[in-house]
């Protein structure tokens, strides 16, 4: 009983029969049906933004996980911001969600990152130095453990609205209840995020009320203070925003200047930047 409970609350997913790029109302060649395989066999459907780019040797893919609401179709503005950035984009949904078959679990998602990430690396063929995980709240937990899991670790890791812990954020929301002890689902990223050698870049709402930006500022003082490649971890604090209002618009300024600054930024972005100054925004380099 609990654990259903647990499940309701933690992954609320949202169902559709049948799920296609069709419904996008893009062309072919701006986004296809893509299907990975998972070890446990289970077929996990999801969606190619910019396919023409895999070829690209300056485009970075992007791996996007979403939060623990909607399908890949309510992401589309998000996935159609970071094809304008000249990213290609790969966003599959949770097993469990959208049209996707299976029982979501913090060992199922891991186990579905970890498809996905088979997917670009031995399917698409994509160098890990040329790929960003992109994860928002839950999704975030999804790409701390997959950066460290992976095996060859990606280019880069960007979070937005991320927990420290499931549990510990669980147990803000209800201090009278014994989350510590019966919560099974944990998503203890802090654990993780120290072993994250790519470069980090973290967004958080100041406003944010269901994780708090003291819990995200945690993540981010938990990671390591400069990635593999000696580049700096860079925090956002996004002035008024709460969890769930921060845009792929409202995150492009220092977004496209990340991926400039990583060595990352394909051919479309720096011919949108030549000429302009990104403005710098509130980083806070560490």
């Amino acid at each position: 009983m609990i654990s259903r409970i647990e499940r309701f609350l933690m992954y609320p997913a949202s169902r559709a029969a049948r799920l296609q790029a069709a419904q996008t109302g893009l062309p072919s060649h701006v986004v296809q049906d893509v299907v990975a395989t998972a070890d446990d066999g289970l077929h996990l459907r999801g969606l190619l933004y910019g396919t023409e780019r895999c070829t690209e040797e300056a485009a970075p893919l992007v791996i996007f996980f979403p939060g623990n609401g909607g399908h890949r179709l309510h992401r589309l503005p998000t996935a159609m911001g970071l094809l304008s950035l000249g990213c290609a984009v790969l966003h599959f949904d949770y097993r469990g969600y959208g049209d996707n078959p299976g029982v979501t679990s913090e060992p199922s998602l891991h186990a579905d990152a970890l498809a996905v990430w088979k997917y670009a690396t031995q399917h698409l063929e994509i160098p890990a130095e040329r790929i960003v995980l992109f994860g928002e709240s839950l999704g975030g937990a999804v790409a701390t453990r997959l950066a460290v899991r992976a095996g060859t670790p990606p280019a880069a890791v960007v979070l937005n609205g991320t927990f420290a812990s499931m549990v510990e954020t669980a147990a803000w929301h209800y201090p009278y209840l014994p989350i510590r002890w019966v919560l099974r689902d944990r998503w203890p990223s802090i654990d993780y995020v120290p072993q994250v050698t790519s470069s980090l870049l973290q967004f958080h709402g100041t406003a944010d009320d269901i994780v708090p930006l003291d819990h995200g500022r945690a993540l981010f003082e938990a990671a390591p203070t400069h990635c593999r490649r000696g580049q700096p971890k860079s925090f956002v604090p996004l002035d008024g925003y709460g969890h769930n209002n921060i845009t792929l618009a409202t995150m492009r300024p220092e977004l496209s200047r990340f991926l400039m600054r990583i060595g990352l930024a394909g051919d479309r972005l720096q011919e949108a930047s030549d000429g302009q100054q990104l403005r710098s925004g509130c980083v806070s380099d560490l």
